[in-house]
Formats: C-alpha cells, sequence, structure tokens
C-alpha cells in the first residue's frame, strides 16, 4: 500500500489544455483528496497554458510546476506517460493503468519491442520499421531504454486498474501490487428517462470501431444512423434522449464512457466482446446485446437492432441493471480513493 502521511503531498500529471473523459477523472481524482484534507495537485505538461480548463474550475484543484523530491510524496502516472515515472525518484509512484489499449498505443515509442511484439505482432513490426529507419536516419531513437514490465513490476510500485479487463490483463503479467481505481460518468447524465418520442436512431462513437461500423451502415441503408462528433456535453444529453439505440464496436481500452452515458440517457446498448466489453463487470449487459465483430454476424447485429427499435420500450428494461451499476459508481470511486490514500502514518 502506499505510505501515506499528513502532509503528504499528491502529484497528478494531466495533459494541459485536454478536456477528455480521462483528463476529467484525473482531475475528479485531485477534487477528491482535496476535500478529503489531503494536498493533491494537478502537474500539467505540454505546450499550451498550463491553465485549468474551464469545463473543470467546478472541481477544487490546485496546480503544482515542480515535484517536491521526498519519500512521503506520491506521484500518479497514467498509462500513456509512464516514462515520467522514471523523472522521480524519491517519490513513490501509483501507476494508473485508465486503459490497457492506449499503453500499447499512446506509448509505444517508449516500450521495448519484445512487449510491443507480445501484445501485437504487426503493432510490433510497425514500430520495428519505425525505429529502424530513424537509426538509419542518425536521428534520436526515443527507446533508447525502453520501459518493460520487469521494469514495472521490480520496483514495487502500486498499480491502480480502472477496469476489471485491466485487472485480468496485469494479472496475466505478473503485477503483484494491485488495487481497484475505477471511476464514475459526470452526473449530469442521470437525469429521468422519457421514453416517449424518441425517434428510431442509431447513435456511434466514429472514432472506434468504425471500420465494422460502417460495414454496418453500407448493410443497412434503411437505418438512420447518426454520429456523435463534435458536440458539447448538453448536444451528446439531447441527442442521446431523443435516440433509441447505441452501438460500439470499438476496441474498449477501458471501461469507456460513452457506453454509460448512453445507457443513463436512456438508450438501449449493443456492442463487441473487445477489451472491456468482453467484461460483464465492465459492460453489464445481457450476452444477447453483444457481438462478435464478425461479417457473418452482420444480419444478426442488424435484426438485434431492428427489433430493438420496434420494441424499445420493453427492450429498455434489460437495461436496468446496468444503470443501477452505473449510478453507484461515484460512491465506489470515492470509497476507492478513501481507501487507498488514507493517512496511515
Amino acid at each position: 500500500m502506499l505510505k501515506i502521511y499528513q502532509d503528504s503531498k499528491i502529484y497528478i500529471y494531466c495533459p494541459a489544455g485536454v478536456v477528455t473523459g480521462g483528463a476529467e477523472l484525473l482531475h475528479q481524482l485531485a477534487d477528491k483528496l482535496n476535500r478529503m484534507g489531503r494536498h493533491a495537485y494537478l502537474v500539467y505538461f505540454g505546450n499550451t497554458p498550463h491553465d485549468i480548463p474551464e469545463a473543470y474550475k467546478r472541481y477544487e484543484i490546485s496546480i503544482a510546476e515542480e515535484i517536491e523530491e521526498c519519500e512521503k510524496n506520491i506521484v500518479v502516472v497514467y498509462e500513456g506517460i509512464f516514462e515520467k515515472s522514471r523523472e522521480t525518484k524519491r517519490c513513490q509512484k501509483f501507476l494508473w493503468w485508465l486503459s490497457v489499449d492506449h499503453f500499447y498505443m499512446v506509448d509505444r515509442e517508449h516500450i521495448s519491442l519484445r512487449e510491443l511484439f507480445r501484445w501485437n505482432p504487426a503493432l510490433g513490426a510497425k514500430e520495428w520499421i519505425k525505429r529502424w529507419c530513424r537509426l538509419c536516419g542518425k536521428q534520436r531513437n526515443r527507446s533508447a531504454h525502453p520501459i518493460t514490465f520487469a521494469e514495472l513490476i521490480s520496483k514495487g510500485d502500486m498499480h491502480g486498474y480502472q477496469s476489471e479487463y485491466a485487472q485480468y490483463f496485469l494479472q496475466g503479467r505478473g503485477v503483484k501490487n494491485l488495487c481497484a481505481l475505477k471511476d464514475y460518468i459526470n452526473t449530469e447524465h442521470f437525469g429521468p428517462i422519457n421514453t416517449q418520442g424518441r425517434e428510431n436512431v442509431v447513435l456511434y462513437n466514429p472514432k472506434k470501431g468504425w471500420e465494422f461500423t460502417r460495414k454496418l451502415i453500407q448493410a443497412a441503408p434503411d437505418i438512420v444512423w447518426k454520429p456523435l462528433i463534435d458536440m458539447t456535453r448538453a448536444e451528446i444529453i439531447t441527442t442521446m434522449q431523443s435516440s433509441k439505440v447505441y452501438i460500439d464496436f470499438g476496441y474498449h481500452p477501458g471501461k469507456d464512457r460513452l457506453p454509460r452515458e448512453a445507457a443513463m440517457n436512456g438508450l438501449c446498448v449493443i456492442t463487441g466482446y473487445k477489451g472491456s466489453a468482453n467484461f460483464f463487470e465492465d459492460v453489464a449487459i445481457d450476452s444477447s446485446y453483444k457481438f462478435h465483430q464478425h461479417n457473418r454476424n452482420i444480419p444478426e447485429i442488424l435484426t438485434c437492432i431492428r427489433e430493438t427499435m420496434a420494441a424499445y420500450e420493453e427492450r429498455i428494461k434489460d437495461f436496468q441493471y446496468y444503470r443501477d451499476s452505473i449510478r453507484r459508481e461515484k460512491a465506489e470511486f470515492e470509497a476507492e480513493i478513501e481507501h487507498l490514500f488514507q493517512v496511515r502514518y
């Protein structure tokens, strides 16, 4: 466990000027810690101004430009920037796995080729070619001292997982020092559900799973498909509350927010089995609404979509357990923080 003292300082790395689900979660962690009486700070990095984004000014946030090196202090680093954990020598480290896939996709320049090939041979080959070209061009390779799981494990740092998918992955890699630290969606999505007046519209996220989603769209021109893109939170809520179905055939790198937001806004949710969607604890919907992403399953998926829209007022009841579990997440998140960051010394 982390050694928390009354005067411990907790530094949370966060990309500057970013307004996303992951960035909001980092601010939510700092907010809860400060409201508990801890000393938590956001450490913004990047070339944009290190100011608190307008969307997060409602949180109780402090900013630090430098980290005070001390054994009592803790540095929180998410999986996309684990190399930053090397920048502090004396502080305790909390490595927070908000995603599994993004560790390899975002941070791959700092990961050993062996680990990349183990995860995805094609991704490993692509990165090997990239590094070789840099070497031939006498350019600096950022992978001079790549991150390995042996290093992540040997240091004895605490690893937090945001999803059961991440827990399963980390246990499979031999990580022992594990604890749950999940998340919750913005409570603006928790309004009453009105089932009346909804349109037969299928919403989707064009940034994830587009290759397979496009096949569904092409196979069913009679269905109205609408992408959730370039919308404010208010616009997303309005769009969700007037539609019936949300599909997500992306790779689900962690416990994604859009499926949960869709469920809380009264949408029936249909997904694949990739990543966290393969775990009922992360995407708690009946298996009849989950499909493997094979071309042969496209007719079955489209039938499910059409039948769900036709019988929406009955089908929406199938998602009550999912909505109930989502409502509990904020309290569970805060309880996990209170346990992990309680003063022990």
